[in-house]
């Protein structure tokens, strides 16, 4: 044993940080009685042999719902995110706002979100407290080809508000292609 180090259990050598004063503050509790100590390492090293392993374990059962409901409330987030831009856009046509130069926020938002849309539904997700049927993983196809027309008919109306068209038509196409998915799968 070098200076500067304590002896432990089994005469091995601690560090300085362990010395004396450390392993003595505990020491009023009977020996046979901590399962964890620093005096009997072999104790601790078979209780956490045996922790590990089943710590690991309950954190594999829990991840997947809580991987599901954190996509469920994601999921929710982005489709309310969805409609508030909507809804803004609506409200610019109407002329209810006076709010035409934000034209291009909204409609860039609303072509970003539904880029994500295909990723918002991945199997396991159908959890608690959500509106998706679960004829979403059912008809797995069908479902990719409303998305995919939710997402041309926000790119095009993108297209139409940077180049100053008709946004009139865009915004109807995007409304269906919103209510194409709503009307199969969603929970009304």
């Amino acid at each position: 044993m070098q200076a500067g180090e304590a002896e432990g259990a089994a005469g091995r050598a601690l560090p300085d940080a362990w010395g004396p004063d450390f392993l003595d503050a505990g020491r009023h509790v009977e020996e046979s009685s901590v399962p964890l100590s620093f005096t009997h390492p072999e104790r601790t090293m078979r209780a956490l042999r045996s922790a590990v392993p089943c710590a690991a374990l309950l954190a594999l059962l829990a991840s997947p719902l809580a991987a599901s409901e954190g996509d469920v409330k994601y999921r929710q987030h982005t489709m309310k995110a969805v409609g508030g831009h909507m809804q803004a856009l609506v409200d610019i046509l109407r002329r209810d706002v006076p709010h035409t130069d934000h034209l291009p926020i909204h409609a860039n938002a609303l072509a970003a979100l539904a880029e994500t849309t295909p990723k918002l539904f991945p199997p396991g997700s159908d959890g608690v407290d959500t509106d998706a049927l679960p004829a979403v993983w059912e008809n797995p196809e069908d479902f990719a080809k409303r998305v995919d027309a939710f997402r041309k008919s926000t790119a095009n109306l993108r297209e139409v508000v940077a180049g100053g068209g008709s946004l009139g038509p865009a915004v109807k196409q995007v409304g269906q292609s919103c209510k194409g998915c709503h009307d199969n799968y969603r929970a009304e």
